[in-house]
């Protein structure tokens, strides 16, 4: 009897590894490696079914970006309503976006710049247009931004040394924040 239940126990160990595994590491490469990494890193949560199919099958179907996606997740209701320090906000844009720790000199350099009034869609639209979101999104082999995408997003000066990012230029669009 003993050594049965030793064997189911065993059986049990076995099948789990060997049907759990699998799906693990699907998600760890290609669109659904990004899609999952994103909200892991952003939400801090694993992405629900429906979210998750959608962004992948935008992604694999190229009607979305690496940078829709990321954005998208990052100026979402559930993310901005954390309201998390301009701190924090850098640590996860570092760790979403370029896949690693920030550098001091670099976080010094951003944290500077909100500090100056430059707003978090400003930090977002450089860190998506850097080369190591670039290696990011090739890592997962997705496109990083869409061509001309310097002609979408347009940074225009506010008053009093204030800055906001300007989307879709015909409709003169302003988020600010």
């Amino acid at each position: 009897m003993k050594r049965v239940k030793i064997l189911c126990i065993s059986l049990a160990i076995v099948l789990t590894v060997l049907f759990t595994v699998p799906v693990l590491a699907a998600n760890d490469t290609g669109v659904e490696g990004f899609v999952t990494r994103l909200y892991e890193l952003t939400l801090d949560r694993q992405p629900d079914a429906g979210g998750f199919d959608h962004w992948v099958g935008l992604l694999k179907s190229k009607q979305k970006t690496g940078a829709d996606v990321a954005s998208s997740l990052i100026f979402s209701q559930e993310f901005t309503g954390k309201n998390i320090s301009n701190k924090d906000f850098l640590y996860i844009m570092y760790k979403a976006f370029f896949d690693r720790e920030p550098d001091s000199v670099g976080f010094s350099n951003w944290m500077g710049k909100m500090q100056e009034g430059y707003n978090r869609r400003y930090i977002v639209y450089n860190f998506i247009h850097s080369q190591e979101f670039l290696n990011v999104c090739n890592k997962y082999g997705i496109e990083q931004v869409p061509e001309l995408a310097c002609f979408r997003f347009e940074l225009w000066p506010e008053k009093a040394g204030h800055h906001c990012l300007r989307t879709g230029t015909e409709t003169g669009d302003y988020h600010s924040g």
